[in-house]
C-alpha cells in the first residue's frame, strides 16, 4: 500500500504487487513480506514501512519504473 499526491494538495492510496505499481509522487509505503527463509504457511509476515525524508531545501518521493523497482528521486 502507498499514499501519493495527485494533485498540489491532495493524497490517495493505492495497492499493488511489485514496483510497476508505484506511482510517481509517493509520500509513504508499507511494504508486507514473509520470511525468505522457507515457502510455508508459518513464515512470519515482515511489515516494512518506505518514508522518503530529506533535510534543508531538498524533498524526496519514492516510484516505480519499468523494471519493477522502486526509485528515489530527488528535488531541490
Amino acid at each position: 500500500m502507498c499514499c501519493f499526491r495527485f494533485k498540489l494538495w491532495w493524497m490517495t492510496q493505492r495497492m499493488g504487487t511489485c514496483g510497476r505499481d508505484i506511482p510517481l509522487e509517493t509520500q509513504f509505503m508499507l511494504i508486507e513480506s514473509k520470511d525468505s527463509e522457507g515457502e510455508d504457511e508459518n513464515s512470519p509476515i515482515i511489515y516494512t514501512v518506505l518514508l522518503p525524508l530529506l533535510e534543508g531545501p531538498f524533498r524526496s518521493v519514492l516510484q516505480g519504473n519499468e523494471k519493477s523497482e522502486i526509485e528515489i528521486c530527488f528535488e531541490s
